[in-house]
């Protein structure tokens, strides 16, 4: 008897289309592991039989690029019996690629945005944000998320990618990168100080603040005023103030998202009372210690002022009237190159005329100085010389060598260059060239270093230097233009004799009063005890015939010398420079801060009234800045070889006429 025999055709399982290149699509299955032999597979595409295949591999090599296909596969056993179909889609074609947006709105927050995406012949129903790798939303169809939760001040790199209907994804999109704001202010600023300057101006300083980032900047108020929200300078100068009032600062530190601290302590400052009226007589017989007082007050070095490469005259003169100096020490400069002191000494008189009709009550100061040089030897000595010292006068020059001591144990190293007082050729010497300046119209003398050049006379009770001094005096009782010279000088001991005072005032500068150097930050400087001899001159009868009680005035200059080590801290507590140079190499708004600071400290001295701060208006500077041979303290805009801080001085001189 036969049996029927029965075939039944397994179905392919895990079917897949895969785009091998833009023409060929891969197709690849498998049979279940207990299925029967198959003969071979039948493969469809779109329902039309495209081949066949005893692998369970097929390349259909006829597709299109960049379109969809479904595939199906039939199984056939003993070349009869054939499997139910199964089909797959070739996904050929995937979502656009959206374009993100990224918004930060805050330090913990990120905005995103996409455009819309397509798809041929499907629909975009999701999209997949990515956060530095990760997916952070990949499920809504929404065209927006909102990512919060972050970390200020913190990178993250977001892409987002499409997906369609069938699970197709798109690439991602560019990385975009987005940075959370800052959020944290910087702290608050310390050490807000309010320094009086003037009737119109005061000086605010405060210490520096820190931040997470970096401080931008600092907003003061003057007030409720802001009066200054840009800079990031730690001092500001309010000037245009009204005289006699009180004035309320705060300040507050800002970075670069504008995050502000909370504003700082307030200071209260008055400005001084305007004062009117101001005593300039000088005459025969000398002036009174109000009258010198007010000539300190308003003292300026303006060296060699008219003399060649020195600076523009016409706008020295101009700077004169604007700031208003009453003392212009000096304005004649007898220092070496002594062949050249005749013509000096003739133009002078123009310049001092021309000083003086600005302003008459100007004093306009020479000098006395520690030094000669052996070109003295040309210079011959006027008979008048001779006779005021009691000789017949002969036809010759100044000797050198009768003038100068060879070694001076106060400058050591320069050798053969310090006069010695004791001489009686020095004493010619010096009566001679005290006696040309006055004819030429000065009526100060600056007398330079005088424990150099008296050095020798101590011992004898500075006899000569009274007697050479006291002679200038008399010269000046007939041919100075006011019938009187005022002297001062600088040095660590006051000269007197038989209870007489020997100067009018004093002169210090700034090493005298311990400047020293702010460590770490560069070219600053700040001013302690010093040890001028000027800060106890005793007591005794001035020129004038007043007495000094324990104090005689003193000026205290910025001053010029040698620099040692340019720009090198620990050198000489003046980053390595001479005083002048070192002022002249900071920057114009430091200038403008250290100067009125100075000022003030000259000021506050010994309960007021003692030392005045003589301002830079022009002076030498070591070694040159390019071709920049000195400093002066003209306004750029008039002047370009001028530092600015003509308006600053005239300010701290603002409340004396």
């Amino acid at each position: 008897m036969r049996k029927l025999v029965t075939f039944i055709s397994p179905s392919v399982t895990d079917l897949t289309a895969d785009a091998i290149s833009p023409s060929t699509v891969r197709l690849d299955w498998v049979l279940p592991v207990d299925s029967k032999a198959v003969d071979y597979y039948k493969i469809y595409r779109d329902g039309v039989l495209i081949g066949t295949s005893t692998t369970t591999t097929y390349d259909d090599t006829t597709a299109t690029a960049v379109h969809n296909y479904t595939y199906g596969v039939i199984s056939v056993v003993n070349y009869r019996v054939e499997s139910a179909i199964v089909t797959v889609v070739n996904h050929a074609i995937v979502p656009t690629v959206p374009v993100l947006t990224v918004t930060v709105i805050s330090g913990t927050q990120i905005n995103l945005s996409w455009t819309v995406a397509t798809v041929s012949g499907g629909t975009v129903v999701a999209y997949k944000l990515r956060r530095d790798g990760v997916i952070i939303n990949g499920s809504a169809n929404a065209l927006s998320y909102i990512n919060t939760g972050l970390t200020q001040n913190t990178n993250y790199s977001y892409t987002i990618s499409s997906v369609d209907d069938i699970g197709n994804e798109s690439a991602q999109s560019l990385p975009k990168t987005a940075k959370t704001f800052d959020a944290a202010p910087p702290t608050v600023p310390t050490g807000l100080t309010a320094t009086v300057v003037s009737t119109t101006q005061i000086n605010l300083k405060w210490n520096a603040s820190s931040d997470n980032v970096g401080v931008t900047g600092y907003k003061l108020y003057r007030g409720a005023t802001l009066i200054n929200g840009s800079g990031s300078a730690l001092f500001y100068n309010d000037t245009g103030l009204t005289p006699g009032t009180a004035y309320s600062y705060t300040v507050s530190a800002f970075d670069a998202r504008n995050n502000t601290s909370a504003a700082s302590a307030a200071v209260v400052a008055t400005t001084d009372n305007l004062i009117v009226g101001k005593d300039y007589t000088m005459g025969a017989g000398g002036l009174s210690l109000t009258s010198l007082k007010n000539y300190l007050g308003r003292s300026m070095v303006l060296a060699r002022i008219g003399e060649g490469v020195w600076g523009n005259y016409a706008d020295d003169l101009r700077m004169i009237q604007n700031a208003k100096p009453k003392y212009l020490e000096r304005v004649l400069l007898p220092f070496a190159n002594e062949n050249l002191w005749a013509g000096w000494f003739t133009h002078a008189k123009t310049v001092i005329d021309d000083i003086h009709n600005i302003d008459p009550d100007i004093i306009c100061g020479g000098g006395l100085f520690e030094y000669a040089t052996t070109l003295v030897n040309n210079i011959a000595i006027p008979p008048y010389v001779f006779t005021a010292f009691g000789e017949t006068p002969v036809t010759r020059n100044f000797v050198h060598a009768n003038i100068v001591e060879v070694t001076n144990p106060i400058y050591p190293t320069l050798v053969s260059k310090i006069p010695n007082i004791v001489k009686p050729e020095a004493q010619k010497w010096y009566y001679y060239i005290g006696t040309q300046q006055i004819l030429a119209g000065i009526e100060g003398f600056n007398c330079g270093v005088i424990d150099a050049i008296t050095y020798y006379d101590r011992p004898l009770g500075w006899i000569n230097y009274f007697k050479v001094l006291g002679m200038l005096r008399d010269y000046a009782a007939t041919y100075a233009r006011r019938k009187w010279i005022l002297c001062g000088a600088g040095g660590s001991y006051i000269i007197t004799r038989g209870g007489k005072l020997c100067f009018d005032y004093g002169g210090a500068n700034m090493h005298a009063h311990g400047i020293r150097e702010v460590a770490g930050v560069p070219y600053n400087c700040t001013l302690g005890t010093g040890t001028s001899g000027w800060a106890n001159s005793g007591t005794g009868i001035t020129p004038s015939g007043w007495t000094a009680t324990n104090r005689l005035p003193y000026t205290v200059s910025i001053d010029n010398g040698s620099s040692p080590n340019p720009g090198v801290a620990g050198v000489n507590n003046s980053w390595g420079w001479d005083e002048i140079s070192w002022f002249t190499n900071c920057s114009n708004s430091y200038r403008n801060y250290w100067l009125p600071y100075a000022y003030n400290y000259a000021k506050s001295l010994w309960g007021g009234g003692v030392a005045f701060c003589s301002m830079p208006g022009k002076r030498v500077i070591n070694p040159y800045i390019g071709a920049t041979q000195f400093y002066c303290c003209n306004t750029s805009t008039n002047n370009t070889l001028g530092f600015n801080q003509e308006e600053t001085i005239k300010a701290l001189w603002a409340a004396q006429p």
